[in-house]
């Protein structure tokens, strides 16, 4: 983020420590901490921006989605570090997310390789 600029807050995490803006590079949206940006206006709007939808962000460089909840299932595309998804489903041991979209399909990337922004419980067990 560039220094004495304005930036919209599109959502916040559900626990009010990270802010969604918009935009910071190449028209990209972005997390950042909310103790780095001074907010003016009005703060109790943020609470209706919390995304209705839980939402992931890879977190490494290079992340395989799967087209199944296995490591070696089918890759359906190749994500990269700090773009976001919305979360869908989980698998019943909590080691996949099934996410939307990528090229317009859901694919399944691996629970340790992303953040969750948002709650799980509100994530259903995928059911086949």
């Amino acid at each position: 983020m560039a220094p004495n600029q304005i930036y919209e807050i599109l959502a916040q995490d559900m626990s009010g420590e990270w802010l969604l803006v918009c935009c910071l590079v190449a028209n990209q949206s972005g997390w950042v901490d909310k103790e780095t940006v001074n907010i003016t206006g009005n703060e109790e709007h943020l609470l209706d921006l919390i995304p209705p939808v839980p939402q992931i962000e890879i977190g490494v460089a290079r992340l395989n989605a799967r087209t199944e909840p296995s490591a070696e299932s089918d890759v359906a595309a190749i994500l990269l570090q700090g773009e976001h998804y919305d979360l869908i489903n989980q698998d019943n041991t909590g080691d996949w997310y099934r996410i939307c979209c990528v090229n317009d399909v859901e694919v399944w990337v691996f629970a340790d390789s992303v953040t969750v922004w948002g709650d799980l419980r509100n994530v259903p067990v995928y059911q086949e």
